[in-house]
C-alpha cells in the first residue's frame, strides 16, 4: 500500500470511531441484481455495451453498470462472492449514509481502471486515490459514497474487494471474485448443469439424481428427463447451443413439448426444460433409452420403459379363506385400507394384511401393470359366493408388500373348494382380461387338533421340531385365519426333555394350510420322557378336545458302555474261549 493510502487510512481513524456497515446484495442473476442502501456491486451493463461509472446516487440505484460479470454477487458481509471473467470491469459504491462518514475500498488481485477510477456523489469530502490504484477514499462529509471501477490482474489470480465505513480498522464488507478466462465461456459443463429422469419435466429435488421410480411409467404416459445446462461458471449456455433428443424403437421424443419422432432438434432456449419419451403405438410396451446430444456430443442417456396395456392377470392361492361361520366371510380378514379407516386393522400399508389370495397384472411384454380387478360372477358357485376384498396392485409402489394385488372371497358356512373361480379387469382399449381359473378353499376356525415330534428319540443338545396340525368343525384342514394363541389363553408345550425353546408358541399363532410348528432345544439328561401339548384358545367339550401328550426319548450324544455291556462281553469272551478249548481237544484224540 502507498505511503498516500496510509495517511488516508490514519486520517479515517482519526475521524470517527469504527462503526458497522452491511454490504447487501441479493443472490439473482446477473442481469437483475438491484441496488440497495450503504453498498452495491453494479449489473453488466447491456450486451456489448462496456462499464459505466456514475456519480449519481439515490436509494434505489443509479446508472452505474459492470461489465463481464458472470455470476451476480452472493452472500453478506465479509463472505460476498461473485465470478467475472478476466476482461471484464466490476463497478462497486459504499456509502450513501445519513450522517458524516469516512469511506475506504482497498482492492487485491486487481486495480482502479478508467479515467476516474472513482467518483464522489454529491456532498463534500476530499477524495484521495492510491498511486498504485489499489484504494480510493474519501475524508468524511454528510452523505457521501464512493463510486470506483476495477479491473481484475489475472484469471486464476482471485480479486478481493474491501469497504470501509467509519474506519480503516476493520473491514464491514467484502467481495471476493472469481476470475475466469474468456474462453471458459459458452461449452457444457456437465459439473454444473443439472440432468435428471423427473416425474413431469420440473427440476429434480437433488441435482443430477434421477427421481425414485420414475425410469418406468404406466400405459398413456411419457417419461420426462429434465435438464439445465451450465458452462463451467455456471452460467445457461446460450441460445445458440444445438439440442438433438434420440430414443429408442417404439418410442417418439419431443424437445419441451410432445414429439411425433424418434429424433427431435432444436437449440437450447436459455433455460431449463426437458425432453417428453412416450409410446410409439397407443397401449403398446416400449423399452428403451433416451438420450440428450448437446452440440454434437451425448451428455446423458437414461433407459426408460413405458408400460403397455392390461394383457394378462395370474391369482395364486396363499391362504385357506375363512367359511362363513357366525355370518362371517374372511374379507374381514384382509383389510385393505391404507389410511386406517378399518378399526381394529391394520393397514395394508404397513404389510400387515392377510389376502387369500394374490395377483399379478401384466402388459404383453411383461411387465407389472396396475389392474381394477372384479369377480367373473359366472365362476361363483354355492361354496365361494362372492369376492370379499380387493387389494389393487400397485406395481411401482417403493412398498414390495404393495407391488401385488390381493383378494378376499366370501364363502358358504361349508368347508369345501371352488376350483373354477376366475376374475376380471379391463384394459385400455376395453377389452375384458380374464385371469386363470384358480382354487378358493374355504374352511372353518380349528376346533380339533394333533401334534407330532419329527423324530421319535433325539440324541442331546439336538433341535426338536413339534408339529401341531388343526381341524376345523367338518374335519377338514382348518382355515389361515383363525387364532390358536392368545396371550389370555397361550399355547404351551412342555417337556422334561426340554432345555429352550427357539420359537414357542406366543399371542396371534394362527396355522398355515392348517400346519403351525415349534421347536425346541433338547437338554442334556437321558431318558424317555412325555410331552404336553396344549392350546386352551382351541380346546373346547362339543368336539372334545383338550391337551395331548407325546412320548420321546433322549440318549447322550456320546457313546457310554455300562457294566451290563461289559458283563455281556466278559460271558460271551468266555463261551468263545470254551468252544476254541472244546475244537482243540477234537483235534488231539483225532490224531491218537
Amino acid at each position: 500500500m502507498s505511503n498516500k493510502t496510509m495517511k488516508q487510512r490514519i486520517a479515517l481513524v482519526a475521524v470517527s470511531a469504527l462503526t458497522a456497515g452491511v454490504l447487501s446484495v441479493v443472490a439473482a442473476p446477473v442481469a437483475n441484481a438491484a441496488r440497495t442502501a450503504n453498498t452495491n456491486t453494479y449489473v453488466n451493463a447491456s450486451a456489448g455495451a462496456v462499464y459505466v461509472l456514475n456519480n449519481t446516487a439515490d436509494s434505489s440505484g443509479n446508472t452505474s453498470k459492470s461489465q463481464g460479470l458472470v455470476a451476480a454477487p452472493a452472500g453478506t458481509g465479509l463472505s460476498q462472492t461473485a465470478t467475472m471473467f478476466s476482461n471484464g470491469v466490476i463497478v462497486v459504491s459504499t456509502g450513501l449514509a445519513a450522517g458524516v462518514h469516512a469511506q475506504l475500498i482497498t482492492i487485491s488481485g486487481g486495480t482502479l481502471v478508467g479515467a476516474d477510477k472513482c467518483v464522489l456523489a454529491t456532498g463534500g469530502g476530499t477524495l484521495g486515490v492510491a498511486a498504485d490504484l489499489t484504494s480510493c477514499s474519501i475524508t468524511a462529509d454528510d452523505a457521501n459514497e464512493i463510486t470506483a471501477a476495477i479491473k481484475p490482474n489475472a484469471a486464476g489470480t482471485p480479486l478481493v474487494i474491501t469497504g470501509y465505513d467509519n474506519s480503516a480498522i476493520a473491514a464491514n464488507w467484502k467481495v471476493t471474485v472469481t476470475v475466469v478466462a474468456v474462453t471458459s465461456s459458452g461449452s457444457f459443463s456437465a459439473s454444473k448443469s443439472n440432468i435428471a429422469l423427473t416425474a413431469s419435466g420440473s427440476a429434480p429435488s437433488t441435482a443430477n439424481v434421477d427421481t425414485a421410480g420414475v425410469s418406468t411409467v404406466e400405459n398413456g404416459t411419457c417419461a420426462y428427463l429434465y435438464y439445465s445446462l451450465l458452462d463451467a461458471n455456471s452460467v445457461q449456455l446460450p441460445t445458440s447451443t444445438s439440442i438433438i433428443a434420440k430414443v429408442s424403437t417404439g418410442m417418439t421424443v419431443g424437445i419441451g413439448a410432445d414429439g411425433a419422432l424418434g429424433v427431435a432438434t432444436g437449440s437450447y432456449a436459455g433455460s431449463a426444460t426437458y425432453l417428453k419419451a412416450c409410446q410409439a403405438t397407443a397401449n403398446t410396451a416400449a423399452t428403451g433409452t433416451v438420450t440428450l446430444t448437446v452440440n454434437g456430443v451425448d451428455v446423458a442417456t437414461r433407459t426408460i420403459t413405458i408400460v403397455g396395456q392390461l394383457a394378462s392377470i395370474t391369482v395364486v392361492e396363499v391362504a385357506i379363506a375363512k367359511r362363513n361361520e357366525a355370518g362371517t366371510t374372511d374379507s374381514v380378514y384382509g383389510p385393505f385400507a391404507d389410511d386406517g379407516s378399518i378399526a381394529g386393522t391394520a393397514d395394508r400399508s404397513t404389510g400387515a394384511w392377510y389376502p387369500s389370495h394374490t395377483y399379478t397384472a401384466k402388459d404383453a411384454a411383461g411387465n407389472l401393470v396396475p389392474a381394477d380387478i372384479s369377480i367373473e360372477a359366472t365362476s361363483l358357485d354355492a361354496q365361494v359366493t362372492a369376492l370379499g376384498d380387493d387389494g389393487t396392485a400397485d406395481p411401482r409402489n417403493a412398498d414390495s408388500d404393495l407391488r401385488t394385488g390381493g383378494l378376499t372371497f366370501a364363502c358358504a358356512d361349508t368347508s369345501g373348494a371352488n376350483t373354477k373361480v376366475q376374475v376380471k379387469a379391463t384394459a385400455a382399449d376395453t377389452t375384458s382380461i380374464k385371469s386363470n381359473a384358480f382354487t378358493v378353499t374355504c374352511a372353518g376356525d380349528a376346533v380339533n387338533y394333533t401334534a407330532s415330534t419329527d423324530k421319535a428319540a433325539y440324541n442331546t443338545g439336538d433341535v426338536m421340531t413339534v408339529t401341531v396340525k388343526g381341524t376345523d368343525k367338518s374335519g377338514k384342514t382348518a382355515n389361515d385365519y383363525g387364532i390358536i394363541s392368545t396371550t389370555a389363553k397361550l399355547g404351551t408345550i412342555a417337556s422334561g426333555a426340554i432345555a429352550s425353546s427357539v420359537n414357542a408358541p406366543a399371542d396371534g399363532n394362527t396355522l398355515t394350510a392348517g400346519v403351525k410348528t415349534y421347536k425346541y432345544i433338547i437338554g442334556q439328561t437321558t431318558g424317555t420322557y412325555t410331552i404336553s401339548v396344549d392350546f386352551p384358545n382351541v380346546n373346547n367339550t362339543t368336539y372334545n378336545q383338550s391337551a395331548l401328550t407325546l412320548p420321546v426319548s433322549v440318549k447322550s450324544a456320546t457313546t457310554e458302555v455300562s457294566n451290563a455291556d461289559v458283563l455281556k462281553s466278559i460271558v460271551a469272551l468266555i463261551a468263545s474261549i470254551n468252544k476254541q478249548i472244546q475244537a482243540l481237544q477234537k483235534l488231539i484224540l483225532a490224531r491218537r
